[in-house]
Formats: structure tokens, C-alpha cells, sequence
């Protein structure tokens, strides 16, 4: 089952959430955060992938202040996603994180989440962990280079997903991240599909990887499973 929902962040602004619901009470919760093409079909579709795992699965719109529930599908047209990307501040990030997670702990009654992202949504998975009390957290190549010192606050283990033929972020990235969080004894996978590009995951895409997407996939689903 899906529906749309609203909830209020802290700076007054009303922001969308995509849910998909399991046809079971969920075993919990989970986060889905959007590439910068907005809640579209493709994130609609991961978020009801993981209701099918018996979680209560929420993404929240992240440029609701700029378009609410903006949803490109043409993936070769970025303009209106990155200019909206740059009117979305590191506090619009923490005020989405906190009010998407707030709902989701009322929804469910309880605090066993976890969250998930995309490139932008990535980012945000790894903020999330870093912010809020999350089981777990798992990032598909996320641009981390400006928040790398929140290694240091993850909460919950973290799986990371990588194309090792990312251009848009290169190999430096896994690296550095990998670097600080052991030297914080964070708990954590790191995954580098060797022949996959950046946005891998997704089968809209061009740069879709079905051989990783598979594997990563099966690595997700035994990931919050233990």
C-alpha cells in the first residue's frame, strides 16, 4: 500500500513523505533518500522494494521548498535537480533528516530504523546515521567529501555501495571515508563493484549495472537482516 503524507520541519516548511507500506505489521522502518531527481518513479519504486522486505519504508521530498514533490524522469536533464540542489542547505538536510525520522518513530511506535540513499540521498543516509539513532544506514555512492568528520558520529553500522567506475566521485572517496571511520572504530562494509559507474543502481538509468545492482541488493536485504 502507498499514499503520500505530510509532516512539519522545524523551520516551518511542510514536506511530502512518499509511504509504502508492507501487507504485515513491519519489522521496522526505513529512510529512503532520493537522488537530486526528486521522489520520482524509481525512488518510489526502491521504497515499495523495501516495504516488500516487511519495513515501513518513507521518502521524504527533499526539494519541497523549492518544487514540492519534484520528479524528473528524464535522466539525461539535471538543470532543474542541481539548481535546487544548490538552494538546499546542510540545515534544510538536518531539518528533513530529523522531521522524516520523527515521523516514522510515531508512525511505528518504536526506534528500530534504518535509512537508506542515493548519490544526493547517499549524503544523507550517512548525515542520518550520524544525527539520529538509526539500527543502520546504507549509502549508494554518496558525495561524502564535505561531511567526512561525521564518521566520527555514526550510530549504526553502514554499508556502503560504490561503482569503481565512478567518474563523478572517483576512488579517492571510498577511500577517505573508509580511513576515517576506522580510525573512529566505526563499525562498517564497504562494497566496490568493479565495473560499475555512478547511479548503478538504478534501472532507469544508462548507467545502470544489472550485475551489481543484484549483488548489491542481496548484500542490502542480509545487511538489515542481521
Amino acid at each position: 500500500m502507498t499514499n503520500w503524507q505530510t509532516t512539519k520541519t522545524t523551520d516551518g516548511g511542510e514536506m511530502s513523505l512518499y509511504i509504502a507500506r508492507p501487507n504485515q505489521a513491519p519489522k521496522g522502518g526505513i529512510l529512503i533518500f532520493q537522488e537530486i531527481f526528486g521522489v520520482n518513479q524509481h525512488i518510489k519504486e526502491v521504497t515499495e522494494k523495501f516495504a516488500s522486505l516487511g519495513l515501513l519504508a518513507v521518502a521524504p521530498d527533499l526539494f519541497h521548498r523549492s518544487q514540492p514533490r519534484f520528479a524528473e524522469e528524464d535522466y539525461t536533464n539535471n538543470a532543474k535537480g542541481r539548481e535546487y540542489m544548490q538552494n538546499y542547505t546542510s540545515a534544510h538536510m538536518s531539518y528533513d533528516i530529523e522531521a522524516a525520522y520523527k515521523w516514522l518513530r510515531n508512525e511505528l511506535g518504536n526506534d528500530n530504523i534504518a535509512a537508506s540513499g542515493y548519490c544526493l540521498g547517499g549524503k544523507l543516509a550517512f548525515l542520518a546515521n550520524a544525527t539520529q539513532p538509526l539500527k543502520c544506514a546504507i549509502s549508494y555512492y554518496g558525495n561524502l567529501g564535505s561531511i567526512i568528520e561525521q564518521a566520527k558520529n555514526q550510530h549504526g553500522p553502514l554499508l556502503m555501495c560504490w561503482g569503481g567506475k565512478d567518474e563523478h566521485l572517483g576512488l579517492d572517496m571510498p577511500h577517505q571515508v573508509v580511513k576515517e571511520l576506522k580510525s573512529a572504530g566505526k563499525t562498517f562494509t564497504n562494497a566496490i563493484f568493479s565495473d560499475a559507474g555512478h547511479g548503478f543502481f538504478c534501472d532507469k538509468r544508462d548507467a545502470y549495472n544489472p550485475a551489481a545492482a543484484k549483488q548489491s541488493w542481496a548484500l542490502v536485504k542480509e545487511f538489515l537482516a542481521q
